[in-house]
C-alpha cells in the first residue's frame, strides 16, 4: 500500500541542508528496497513529498522514524496518510516541466 508524507521543513533552512546528504542516501536505500515510490522538494525549498510503499500504517510510520530529516528534528509538520492511485500516467514519470 501506498502512504503519503507530506511534510514541511522547520525554519532553519541550514539544519535541513546538514541533515540533506544523510537523508538522500537513506532516500537511495529505500528505493533499492522497493520502499520509496517517488519523492522530492517542493520547488519554494519548504519542504516535500514522500510516497512510500508499506505492507500498513505501522511500517510506513517506522519509515518515516527512520528518516535522517525526522532524527535530525528538521521536520516542522508532516501528515503520513494512505494513499490509493486510481490512476497513473507512466508516459508522464520522470518528465518535468
Amino acid at each position: 500500500m501506498k502512504y503519503i508524507n507530506l511534510c514541511h521543513y522547520i525554519d532553519d533552512l541550514n539544519r535541513v541542508a546538514e541533515l540533506r546528504p544523510a537523508h538522500r542516501q537513506y532516500m537511495a536505500q529505500l528505493d533499492s528496497e522497493n520502499k520509496l515510490w517517488a519523492a522530492g522538494p517542493f520547488s519554494d525549498g519548504t519542504g516535500a513529498l514522500f510516497i512510500y510503499e508499506a505492507a500498513d500504517a505501522h511500517a510506513a510510520e517506522e519509515i518515516l522514524h527512520a528518516d535522517p530529516y525526522f532524527t535530525g528534528g528538521a521536520l516542522g509538520k508532516f501528515e503520513l496518510t494512505a494513499w490509493n492511485p486510481a490512476l497513473y500516467n507512466a508516459d508522464l514519470q520522470g518528465a518535468s516541466s
